[in-house]
């Protein structure tokens, strides 16, 4: 009886022990299998309104690659969270020009192997080489658009008015209400090209203090500091002029032929959207074939047609998209929203404009 008893236990031990291990097993499974075959994924940290979705879905189906897209509203926010990260968890990051200078100079970015990047030889060669990656060892050109001045023509009795920063600043041209960018180096630079033909003016103190003055008389004909803004300041009929960037203006003056798109004869400025990796990145090999893929003119020309952007090659592109990209001759006239100011100097003069 006794041995009866004991066998019984057992088996129960034995099935309990089974159960156990088998739930274990299956709990841990999940990890088991990604220990043996490795999910294959990218993190990109990228601008909204800059990649296409379906494009991503369709890249995911063809490679098996999963895609993770987290985004940022701002060069600084982006400056920011890589900082604090030290780059961790992202694969693929897409800052602006004065960006990459910043982002290189703090050493978080990974050298680029070009011989895996097929279409490097197709890019615009007027887009490599500047001042924020002589070389292009860390960055390359995505896509680019020129900051200028949005136009409502109807305020202007159907004509484009003649093409100046003056719109901004003049009080004999100036409307009653206008749009101005907020953000600060922007606003600062831009005045500074208005005033003295060059962003380099502002090495002069005089200069600086020059500008502060000329802000704040200009925000007594500021509807509003925005640069998302633009198009909706503009169709509303909120302001008949606005500080914008051309593929903002490009996606509403299509449907609608009033609002036009004009480059300041004092000179402008151009932005220049780049593909970096972190250099904290374990995930090169899949990057770079996400970005051969990226690169085919098939899909740039869906994205530049889609999103308004100029593209990064020379190809076959909607006419309509390329009507605010402009050649190269007028490419090389334009200037960067370079750091010629130290932070403490833009605070400085944002924070007594927003004071007042």
């Amino acid at each position: 009886m006794t041995r009866t008893w004991y066998r019984i236990i057992l088996i129960r031990i034995c099935m309990a022990s089974f159960w156990i291990i088998a739930l274990l097993i299956f709990l841990q499974l999940p990890q088991f299998i990604t220990m043996l075959y490795p999910q294959k994924s990218i993190t990109i940290f990228t601008w909204p309104r800059i990649l296409d979705v379906n494009y991503l879905q369709e890249f995911e189906k063809k490679t098996g690659i999963t895609l993770y897209i987290n985004y940022y509203e701002s060069n600084e926010e982006l400056l920011s969270k890589l900082l604090t990260t030290g780059g961790q968890g992202y694969d693929i990051v897409i800052p602006t020009d004065y960006a990459v200078s910043w982002l290189i100079k703090h050493n978080l970015l990974k050298k680029l192997d070009k011989s895996k990047l097929a279409f490097f030889n197709t890019l615009r060669s007027e887009l490599l080489g500047h001042y924020y990656d002589l070389n292009n060892d860390y960055s390359v050109p995505y896509f680019w658009s020129i900051y200028g001045l949005g136009i409502n023509k109807e305020y202007f009795n159907g004509k484009t008015p003649e093409a100046t920063w003056a719109l901004l600043f003049d009080t004999n041209l100036i409307p009653d209400r206008i749009g101005m960018t907020n953000y600060p180096r922007e606003a600062i630079l831009i005045t500074a090209q208005y005033l003295f033909g060059s962003i380099n003016a502002l090495t002069n103190n005089d200069n600086i203090q020059k500008i502060k003055e000329v802000l704040l008389k200009q925000k007594e004909h500021v509807a509003t500091y925005t640069d998302e803004m633009a198009e909706g300041l503009l169709l509303s009929q909120a302001t008949p002029v606005a500080v914008a960037q051309s593929a903002d203006i490009l996606r509403i003056a299509k449907e609608a032929p009033h609002i036009d798109f004009i480059i300041p004869k004092e000179g402008s400025f151009l932005n220049i959207e780049s593909i970096v990796i972190p250099a904290a990145s374990t995930n090169q090999e899949l990057v770079y074939e996400f970005l051969n893929y990226l690169y085919q003119p098939r899909v740039l020309a869906h994205h530049a047609n889609e999103f308004a952007f100029c593209p990064p090659i020379a190809g076959k592109f909607d006419k309509d998209s390329l009507n605010f990209c402009v050649d190269t001759q007028k490419l090389q006239t334009l200037s960067f929203f370079k750091d010629i100011l130290s932070i403490d100097q833009i605070n400085d003069i944002w924070i007594t404009l927003m004071a007042h």
